[in-house]
Parts: structure tokens; C-alpha cells; sequence
């Protein structure tokens, strides 16, 4: 695209200045847009080249686009500061002005200045089902036909025919694939693939072969005596309108010989034929036409050089034709063609004189069915300079009303446009409020929920200092007494035995009393631990193949031995379980299972642990005899720092700082494992998790 620019900028936009330079008017189209880039580029050359006189000139730069979408987000189209950059300094410091994006990663862009911005106007615009625009000095298309066909790729270049002014110019890019018709468009600079529009009647854009006659009002164009369009180029050429027809109007070329040497889609629609036609004889090819009666209409308009008309009954689907035949004159030189206007009966003829297109009356032959009375002949005469001549002026009175309505036409347009320019920048405006609104909400959504967010973590933090000084304390306190009141019986010793023996037992029961407040103590540090090193990330295993069933009887043993005579039932496989864990961190889980189960179990009941294998894993469970926890409890009990409220201690200490479950759950899943719990309020709860057996 730079280079197309570079082109634009040194050649071919200063030609096309000095050429509109007495009217200072110029139209540029530019289809098939992907971005608003290259338009604002163009329209910045444009500015630079004309300098302060570029508000006296009356530029439009049309750039569509084949999706809405797309329009809507070329119209809020801005430069960022790297494209900026790319662009020569004199363009940075007079064209450009720095909008506020609101993105930390990009706080600004660069728009336009609005006298340049203004110069281009954004569309919607489909190249197969909406009307060119008119009257263009250049026409950019590049690359917007190579993704259509062949024969759609030139019917879209004759539309674009009609829009270029006599001598308008057609960019495609060095690299197009497109080849416009040499008779309608002239080749310019290869390099750039740039052609000059032939100031040609606009039925000469339908790629005919050229060969030039004259219609009956003297209208000059250029049809070919031979297969003027293939059947691919008459079906992508078919809605486009041609001066030669308009709805309900159909047109067929004959040669002398009755033969079909041009059919349009009007025309074969209303004789029910189709379209592949061209080269077979008229009278044969259209049902119910006496081929006699057309040679007849043949030679007394060639011979004789005055139109007739033909009406041609219903028959099955069609409706009553009237078909109206003209000579087209042409030189020595060039074969005759005779043009057969064809419209629905029922609708308004063009006045030709008639014969009625029915058998000869008796059996009559040809030869004595083409012998008219010289009384009526001399009617007809009469009748046909009569009509003619109201014929004429109907044309003369249409082509001034035409001219009057491509004058309002253009005044509309050109109102269009300023509306479209008016509602552009109101569109514009109103964008940038939404822009910066929505920017505003964002930002105070943010700032709501960091707020939020912060008190989370400010509750927390003071729910875990609670917490913690609390539990710490709580065996800090234990330990203080019972040593303490070891010192008071040491000091109390005396020589007798049995006050020694009794004196002895106390302090070993406090010493006793202390060791397991200390044992609590490091559990604690210990799970704080945990929590900062999952925290940080610097959690550590060792993974090693391990005896599962091993491992669980000695745990539960040890447990036995701590209780006090609190039943404990494990139930294990025959054979033995090997996974690869830590063996050391799957303990802690087990001892974490055991020791909520016996804190809220009450004295007589069992804690069952049971082991079990499942498809490719085995799954832990510990069930316990206490009050059970709700569904919402459940769900809360792995989370950091949460205690279930309102329930009591069985045995044991008091709750601690609600991480047990928390490391357990990260122990587990970093084994590739789940945790759950399954519980009936009342009724007890059944804590498990389960490990991939090791193949």
C-alpha cells in the first residue's frame, strides 16, 4: 500500500488536481475497504499537496466497505503512536491530534484534524446488489473484484464504466489479476495496472464488440452483429440496467435472416425461452409465432425502413405480447439488424403500426398472405408518421425530464453527503462520550472491588491474628503452668519414698501435660507454614513408590496409642497397595482425618478407616460418629481460615486455625487426587480422597 501511495502522491494525484483545477471539484472511490488507514492516507496527500487552498476545493473521497460493521469501526479509526511514527515529521506536527485512549498499555492515539477527516466519507456498499456512485475522476479498486468470478468480475467493471466521468481513471494495483476490456477501458500504466475510461455510451461497458449503428432515436452505441455476450456474462450481468431497457421491456437483435444475434434477460422472460438462443432462428424458437409472419415483419422493415408492431396472443404461461420491430441503420459495409422491441400487451406499446400476429385466414400461403390492400397500406403510412412524430417528442419530453432528474438527483446526493458528514462527526462526538462514560464505570467497578477485595484480606488479617494469638497462647499457657508446677513438687521433695514416689508421678503427669501443648504448638506452626510455602509457590515433595496398606496401620497404631481407648476400625485390602506419593505429606492427610474425626467424635463411638481400589485409583475414607455438616459447610470446609460455627469439641483441644483442610485439599490435588466429604447433618461425616494407583 505504500508504495500505491508513493504513486498516488508523485504522479497521479497532481494530474488529476491539475485537471478538475478549473472546477475544484473532485470525486474519488475507493471500494472494497478493509480499514480507514489507506482513506485517511489518501485524503492526507490530498491535504499536503493543496495546502491552505484544500478548503476552497470541493473534494469527496468515498471509501465503502461490503460489511456495516466495518464502517462503524472505520469512522472511530485512530493511528497508533507506532504507525505515526512511520509517517514524515511535517505530517505528525499539521495533520494529527492526540486522543485519550484510556488503555494503560496504549493511554493515547493520534486522530486527524477534522478539515482532513471531513474529506473522507464511509459507507456501506455492496458491489453486486447496490448502484455505483457517479461521476468519479478515479475509481481505487484494489483488490476488491478477485474474489469474484470472471464474468461477474467484468459486469462489476461495467457498472464501474457508467460511474467514471469521459476520461475517469480505474486503479487496480500492480499486482491485480483483473483485465478490463480494451474497448471499454485503455490501458495507462501497466506498472500500476491504472486505466482511462473510453468516453463510450454505456452500453459499450457491457464488454460488446464494437461495431457502431445508430437505434431508432439516434442514440449511438456500439453492439456486435455476432454472440454479443457469453451466457456466463448475461447471467453476472443480469439487474444491471442498460438505456436500452427498463422493467417489463425486453430487446432481441435479428440479422435478415431471422436469426437471434443478441437476447436480454427481459426479453427472454417474457417469451419463455431461455437463454442460450443466440444463432437459432426467431419464428422457430418463440411458440406460437407463424415464421411466415416474421420474414414478412422482416422485409418490410428493411426493405421498406418503417417500424412495425406485432401482437402475439397468450399462450400457457405467457402473457399477450406486443413485439415491435425497428431497422437499426448501419453502413454498406455492415450487415443489417433489425431491433424487436418486446413489452406485455397489457401494458403501453411503443405506437408502431400493427398487424396481428395470427394464421392466414383459409390455409392462405405466405406469398398471397403477404400482399396488403393498398388502401390500408396507405392507412398505416399515415398512421405510422402520426405516431412517430408523438413518438419523438415523448423521447424529447423524457430525455428533459431525465436530464432535470439527474440534476436533483446530484443536489440530493450532494445534500446526502453533507448529512452524512453532519451525522459522521455527531456520531463521532457522541462515541467519544460513550467512550469515556463506559471508561468511567470501568474504572470505578475497579476501584469498587479492589476496595472490596481489601477488606476481604483486611478481615482476614485480623481474623488470623485472633486466631493465631489465641491458639499459640493457649499452649504457651499450658506449658508455663505444668512447668511450673513441676518446679513447686520438685522443690516439695523429701527424703521419704513414697512422698518421693507420689511427688515423682505429678511431675511426670505435667511434664506429660506439657509435651503434648508443645506437640500442638508445632502443629500449628507447622500448618502456618504450609500455608505461607503453598502461598509462595515453595511447596516441596518427594515423591517415592510407597506400601499404602503399611503406611495407613502404622498411622492408625499410633493413633491408638494417643487416644484414650477410643475405638479405631481399619479395614484394608488383602494384598498390598503400592503408590508413589510422599509419604510423609500422605500421613499428614491421614493424621488430619483422624484427629477432626476423634476431636468431635464423642468417647464411645468408632472411627472407621477403610481403604478401598478403584478403577485406576484407591480412595481413603475416614467416618466419623459427630454432628455432621450441612451442604453449604461442605463446600466451605477446604477454604483457608474457615472453622464450622456452633460446633463443639468431643475430645482433645480446642479447634485451630482452620488450614488443616486447606493443605490437605493442595496435598491431594498436587498428587493428582480429589477430596470430599459426604455428610448427613446428625448423623456424622465421611472425609476421603483418592490417589492414582501406580502401573
Amino acid at each position: 500500500m505504500d508504495d500505491i501511495l508513493n504513486y498516488l502522491k508523485d504522479t497521479l494525484l497532481s494530474q488529476l488536481l491539475q485537471r478538475c483545477q478549473q472546477e475544484r471539484i473532485l470525486r474519488i472511490w475507493m471500494v472494497g475497504q478493509t480499514t480507514a488507514e489507506e482513506p485517511y492516507l489518501l485524503a492526507l496527500l490530498l491535504a499536503d499537496l493543496l495546502g491552505a487552498d484544500v478548503a476552497s476545493w470541493n473534494i469527496k473521497l468515498f471509501a465503502t466497505y461490503s460489511q456495516e460493521e466495518a464502517v462503524a469501526e472505520a469512522r472511530r479509526f485512530t493511528f497508533s503512536e507506532q504507525r505515526l511514527s512511520q509517517l514524515p515529521p511535517k505530517y505528525q506536527q499539521q495533520f494529527f491530534e492526540r486522543v485519550d485512549a484510556g488503555n494503560i498499555a496504549q493511554p493515547y492515539t493520534f486522530a486527524l484534524a477534522k478539515p482532513v477527516r471531513h474529506l473522507v466519507i464511509f459507507g456501506f456498499h455492496s458491489l453486486l446488489y447496490h448502484p455505483p456512485l457517479s461521476h468519479l475522476h478515479l475509481l481505487v479498486g484494489l483488490h476488491a473484484l478477485d474474489s469474484f468470478p470472471p464474468a461477474v468480475q467484468q459486469a462489476v467493471l461495467g457498472r464501474f464504466a457508467t460511474s467514471l466521468t469521459g476520461g475517469g481513471l480505474l486503479l487496480l494495483g500492480s499486482d491485480a489479476s483483473v483485465q478490463p476490456h480494451p474497448h471499454v477501458y485503455e490501458l495507462v500504466e501497466p506498472a500500476w495496472n491504472l486505466y482511462r475510461c473510453r468516453a463510450v455510451h454505456p452500453i459499450a461497458a457491457s464488454n460488446l464488440r464494437r461495431q457502431s449503428l445508430k437505434l431508432l432515436n439516434g442514440t449511438a452505441a456500439h453492439i456486435s452483429p455476432d454472440h454479443l455476450l457469453s451466457s456466463e456474462e448475461q447471467e453476472a450481468s443480469e439487474g444491471m440496467a442498460s438505456p436500452l431497457q427498463f422493467d417489463g421491456l425486453g430487446i432481441v437483435l435479428l440479422d435478415g435472416n431471422s436469426r437471434i444475434m443478441f437476447l436480454d434477460m427481459a426479453a427472454a422472460r417474457l417469451l419463455g425461452v431461455p437463454k442460450e438462443v443466440i444463432g437459432q432462428d426467431f419464428g422457430q424458437t418463440v411458440s406460437g409465432l407463424p415464421e411466415a409472419l416474421v420474414h414478412l415483419a422482416l422485409q418490410r422493415v428493411l426493405e421498406q425502413h418503417v417500424p412495425l408492431r406485432l401482437t402475439l396472443m397468450a399462450h400457457e404461461q405467457r402473457p399477450p405480447l406486443t413485439l415491435q420491430f425497428a431497422k437499426l441503420d448501419a453502413s454498406a459495409a455492415e450487415p443489417p439488424l433489425v431491433a424487436v422491441f418486446i413489452t406485455d400487451a397489457r401494458q403501453l406499446s411503443l405506437g408502431f403500426p400493427t398487424a396481428e400476429a395470427s394464421e392466414p385466414p383459409g390455409g392462405a400461403t405466405g406469398s398471397s398472405y403477404e400482399q396488403l390492400e393498398p388502401l390500408q397500406e396507405t392507412l398505416v403510412n399515415e398512421q405510422l408518421e402520426s405516431r412517430m412524430a408523438f413518438f419523438q417528442e415523448t423521447l424529447e419530453e423524457a430525455e428533459r425530464v431525465r436530464e432535470m432528474l439527474q440534476v436533483a438527483n446530484e443536489e440530493l446526493q450532494a445534500t446526502n453527503e453533507e448529512l452524512e458528514i453532519t451525522g459522521s462527526e455527531t456520531a463521532m462526538d457522541n462515541l467519544e462520550l460513550r467512550t469515556v462514560s463506559q471508561e468511567l464505570r470501568g474504572r470505578l467497578h475497579e476501584q469498587m472491588q479492589a476496595r472490596q477485595q481489601l477488606e476481604q484480606l483486611n478481615r482476614l488479617k485480623d481474623d488470623f491474628i485472633g486466631i493465631a494469638s489465641h491458639e499459640i497462647k493457649t499452649p504457651l499457657t499450658g506449658i508455663l503452668g505444668n512447668v511450673q508446677l513441676a518446679l513447686r513438687h520438685v522443690s516439695r521433695l523429701t527424703p521419704t519414698e513414697v512422698e518421693a514416689a507420689r511427688e515423682q508421678q505429678k511431675i511426670q503427669q505435667a511434664l506429660q501435660r506439657t509435651e503434648q501443648h508443645i506437640h500442638r504448638l508445632n502443629r500449628l506452626l507447622n500448618d502456618m507454614l504450609d500455608a505461607f510455602r503453598i502461598e509462595a509457590n515453595s511447596f516441596q515433595f518427594r515423591f517415592d513408590c510407597c506400601d499404602l496398606t503399611s503406611l495407613l496401620r502404622d498411622i492408625v497404631e499410633e493413633q491408638r496409642q494417643l487416644t484414650s481407648g477410643q475405638p479405631l476400625v481399619l479395614s484394608l485390602p488383602e494384598h498390598t497397595v503400592r503408590v508413589v506419593v510422599d509419604a510423609d505429606r500422605i500421613g499428614q492427610v491421614v493424621n488430619n482425618y483422624l484427629s477432626n474425626a476423634l476431636k468431635y467424635s464423642p468417647d464411645d463411638q468408632p472411627i472407621e478407616v477403610r481403604l478401598q481400589e478403584e478403577d485406576q485409583a484407591v480412595r481413603l475414607l475416614v467416618r466419623d460418629q459427630g454432628p455432621g455438616l450441612s451442604l453449604p459447610e461442605q463446600k466451605r470446609v477446604w477454604e483457608r481460615f474457615y472453622r464450622v460455627p456452633g460446633i463443639g469439641v468431643q475430645n482433645g483441644s480446642e479447634v485451630g486455625l482452620g488450614l488443616g483442610l486447606a493443605i490437605c485439599h493442595y496435598i491431594i490435588v498436587e498428587h493428582g487426587g480429589m477430596v470430599g466429604v459426604e455428610s448427613v447433618p446428625g448423623q456424622g461425616a465421611t472425609f476421603w480422597f483418592t490417589l492414582p494407583i501406580t502401573t
